[in-house]
């Protein structure tokens, strides 16, 4: 079911009822007012499971959500050509993973909140 919001925003997807309203549940695409797009997987509302998030500068995150953030194991590729594959947790670069910059440098080890943290 196709869904256009009052504010141009578009969801089309599978839906669940809750509390006499309908809400993002089950497979579907979102497509932001930006131009951004999620396509994956829904839980209550929030991107929760596997899905792949596009912002219009042609960055991409694909990988695991958890209550609308990256949560899991993911691949973030910047639209410079940087590449990050790894852990994530709470929308943040966090455990074991691999940080690529366009020129080929690789920092692979642990994350902590978004930072390399060593081997």
């Amino acid at each position: 079911m196709k869904r256009k919001y009052p504010d141009g925003q578009i969801y089309e997807g599978e839906w669940k009822w809750s509390r006499l309203q309908r809400i993002r549940h089950g497979q579907g695409t979102y497509t932001f007012l930006d131009g951004t797009r999620y396509e994956g997987e829904w839980k209550d509302g929030d991107k929760h499971g596997q899905g792949i998030l596009t912002f219009l500068d042609g960055t991409k995150y694909e990988g695991e959500f958890k209550d609308g953030k990256f949560n899991g194991q993911g691949t973030y590729a910047f639209s410079s050509g940087a590449k990050y594959e790894g852990k994530f947790k709470d929308g943040e670069f966090d455990g074991q993973g691999t940080y690529t910059y366009p020129d080929g440098i690789k920092h692979e080890g642990e994350f902590k909140e978004g930072e390399y943290v060593g081997k």
